[in-house]
């Protein structure tokens, strides 16, 4: 959005030097051709999703919120709230569920390659097991326990076995071209209006596939 004005709050005092309480005249280059350009904010948590509702034209929504119908539900709540609050007509925002995606004939395979980002994505965020659904507890605990920052994302770290298949499933996009129709489609049913994959690898030919393989296969069974 064009020449938009942003408040912050007060610098704390002692802090050293803040930005913090500042009034920024932010200004998107090419607004002036193309008019006011969308705003999405990304979200982890329901409180942040119903605040960037209230002020953003977007809500990307993290995988352990966003990849599952409990946490779609959880997320969407939280949205629609905030919208209430701002005055805003909660069917003009996007909720773009951002996800971690393999996809693979063997089902077995493509969930290998999610379980260290399903385990990032539910280690130590307080306000699971609600928004995965508390069948899954136990292995909340457990992950968040054993969870290691020193190796977030680390394709061979030890906490990726302690993500159970079902896990696996309910906070990424990933199996087999129908597993994933069918998760594609869970959560368009739940409310969700767009899917962003992301891949993590270190193998750019088969992170290529993974991608091909989605426009062709599944994205193209899903939505009206």
């Amino acid at each position: 959005m064009a020449n938009q004005e942003v408040e912050a709050l007060p610098a704390a005092e002692g802090k050293g030097k803040q930005t913090w309480g500042q009034v920024t005249r932010v200004r998107v280059v090419g607004t002036d051709e193309w008019g006011s350009v969308p705003i999405h904010i990304a979200v982890m948590s329901p409180k942040s999703a119903a605040v960037a509702a209230q002020i953003a034209d977007g809500v990307i929504v993290d995988g352990h919120m966003g990849g599952n119908a409990e946490g779609a539900a959880a997320t969407i709540e939280a949205a629609k709230q905030g919208a209430r609050e701002a005055g805003k007509d909660f069917a003009s925002l996007r909720i773009i569920a951002a996800i971690d995606a393999a996809i693979d004939d063997d089902r077995r395979k493509a969930l290998d390659q999610v379980r260290p980002t399903a385990a990032r994505n539910i280690a130590r965020k307080p306000w699971l097991p609600r928004t995965l659904g508390e069948d899954h507890a136990e292995v909340v605990k457990k992950v968040s326990e054993a969870y290691q920052f020193t190796k977030h994302l680390d394709l061979t770290a030890s906490h990726r076995e302690l993500i159970p298949d079902e896990e696996a499933r309910k906070c990424t996009i990933a199996g087999t071209p129908q597993d994933c129709i069918d998760k594609a489609r869970e959560l368009e049913e739940a409310g969700i209006t767009d899917i962003a994959i992301f891949i993590t690898s270190q193998d750019e030919a088969a992170s290529r596939q993974t991608l091909e393989r989605f426009a062709s296969e599944v994205f193209p069974n899903v939505g009206g």
